[in-house]
């Protein structure tokens, strides 16, 4: 069983607080359901935006340190992305769809998984570690 908190993310118009317990079983769900999200976003299934929403609600629950969590900041600053630009977010919910592409071809690839997150972190953030 995992802990995890999240103490007070805060993007553009986006705040949290959780706290709680996740189980692994419960986790290997959670991260099925990122998963079919991103998947969903990759294959142009649902709307980047409405699905990027998705994913980093979902993510929320994820345990501290882990790739869920890390997710959730990274859609949390693309979904901000396409609010900051609402009437021009071409580029950003292309932006959004070509994260979820690369992120659903990684399969469970730890060393690729850290460089997606720094180039995605310093591409939405203009920091490699936010």
């Amino acid at each position: 069983m995992c802990e995890f908190t999240l103490a007070f993310v805060v993007t553009i118009g986006h705040y949290a607080l959780v706290s709680g317990r996740i189980d692994d079983v419960g986790a290997s769900n959670l991260e099925a359901s990122i998963r079919s999200k991103l998947l969903a976003i990759a294959a142009g299934t649902i709307d980047p935006y409405e699905g990027g929403v998705s994913v980093w609600k979902t993510a929320m629950a994820s345990p501290a340190d882990s790739a869920g969590s890390k997710l959730m900041l990274l859609w949390l600053g693309l979904t901000d992305s396409v609010e900051a630009t609402w009437d021009d977010a071409h580029e950003a919910r292309a932006a959004m769809v070509e994260s979820a592409v690369e992120w659903v071809a990684l399969r469970n690839d730890h060393e690729a998984e850290a460089d997606y997150f720094a180039r995605w972190f310093l591409r939405v953030f203009g920091t490699a570690n936010p």
